[in-house]
């Protein structure tokens, strides 16, 4: 249906408490990637989270019908899937699949010029809170981080890079981080970032090339 006719209940716990977990997707020549790593991750997150989604529901085949309709009905030829599951209204679970399309412009920019990346205020939210393997819609951390940043360089693409306790670099708000040192990859330990898709798929060709790659603590001068 047409997102203007989608209805969702305001006493569902995804607006309630943000009990959401999410994944975003995107498609290369209009097939979705790497969609058993994030399946694996989203059903992960789910389980922690004591969302029970049924077994009828099938992610693989409401991905596949989302992104067929919009390949029909739009000039996209590229888009974005979004998962989002919520434990729902009175132990029923909510499920969303939708396509978004993708910020071209934004990935021209960071291609080309790199982005511009602020130290913030704004921490990790620490294991002890909640796990950071669930990649969820709590996000006030990244929000203040992010706005921080674009407030200091006025600059609308630079990002918040968010420390943890220890004063050791994690994450920005959408995307892991390498730092390239001596020939070697570092990054912050598993146990602090997101296991992102994307950092595994670098990792996974940085071995291939020969190129060492280790986890652990970042500091700001050692990314300068």
């Amino acid at each position: 249906m047409p997102q203007t006719e989608v209805g969702l209940s305001l006493s569902d716990l995804g607006l309630l408490q943000a009990a959401i977990v999410v994944e975003r997707l995107r498609t290369a020549n209009a097939a979705v990637i790497d969609l058993a790593a994030h399946r694996e991750r989203f059903e992960s997150g789910c389980r922690q989270l004591g969302i029970e989604l049924p077994v009828t529901w099938s992610l693989d085949e409401l991905s596949a019908e989302c992104l067929q309709r919009h390949l029909e009905m739009s000039e996209e030829e590229e888009l974005a899937i979004v998962w989002m599951a919520t434990p729902g209204v009175a132990g029923k679970p909510t499920l969303l699949v939708h396509a978004q399309p993708l910020p071209w412009a934004s990935i021209a920019s960071l291609t080309s010029v790199g982005q511009e990346l602020v130290v913030s205020d704004a921490q990790s939210v620490p294991a002890e809170c909640w796990s950071p393997q669930i990649k969820t819609r709590s996000r006030l951390q990244y929000y203040r981080a992010d706005r921080q940043a674009r407030e200091q360089t006025g600059n609308e693409l630079a990002a918040g890079l968010l420390p943890n306790a220890d004063e050791g670099l994690t994450e920005t708000s959408a995307a892991n981080i390498l730092v390239l040192h001596d020939g070697k990859l570092f990054s912050p330990p598993p146990e602090f970032i997101l296991q992102g898709v994307s950092l595994r798929r670098s990792v996974r060709l940085a071995e291939s090339m020969g190129v060492q790659v280790s986890y652990e603590h970042i500091s700001f001068d050692m990314a300068l």
